[in-house]
């Protein structure tokens, strides 16, 4: 878009091997307009950043908590994925090399969701908490360690209501 100065994009890979997309922490209220915007840390991330610490360095510093996210982060020259959950005051990295890392809308450090949001965890009738437990269902214990591109589309296409356990009319 003319004028545009941010891509809009949620994903990218980039030469170093680095993988990065976001998920928006849901009812998140802070905000230091002294700081670096998102997508000025997002594009510095995409074109220096060379594993998963320095992604998380360079969307640490300087953070404004503009667009709070849980960014989820993969390196494929050493097989890990995390995810940073990124606030204003507070923030928390997971890693692993052995399992998927979930996020969609949810904020899951405590800390985090006391301090930062308004977000209420125990509505299960919310659809970011909807769609976690789905994941921690399919990914977390249905699908572990099966994941690969045929089941990743499985995933996606999933449409069961967690409320009903029964497919979701479309």
């Amino acid at each position: 878009m003319p004028g545009f100065i941010h891509s809009g994009d949620d994903f990218l890979e980039t030469d170093a091997g680095i993988l990065i997309t976001e998920t928006t922490i849901t009812q998140f209220y802070l905000f230091d307009s002294t700081g670096i915007p998102e997508f000025m840390r997002a594009r510095k991330a995409a074109q220096y950043a060379n594993s998963i610490d320095d992604v998380v360095k360079i969307f640490v510093t300087g953070n404004n908590g503009g667009y709070a996210n849980d960014w989820l982060i993969g390196d494929t020259k050493t097989n890990e994925v995390a995810k940073l959950e990124l606030g204003l005051k507070d923030y928390r990295v997971w890693r692993s090399k052995d399992t998927a890392i979930i996020g969609s809308n949810f904020p899951s450090d405590p800390k985090l969701i006391r301090e930062e949001t308004t977000f209420n965890v125990n509505d299960k009738t919310t659809s970011p908490n909807a769609r976690k437990l789905r994941m921690e269902k399919l990914v977390c214990i249905d699908l572990k360690g099966k994941i690969d591109a045929e089941t990743g589309k499985q995933i996606e296409a999933d449409h069961v209501n967690t409320l009903t356990n029964k497919a979701a009319d479309n």
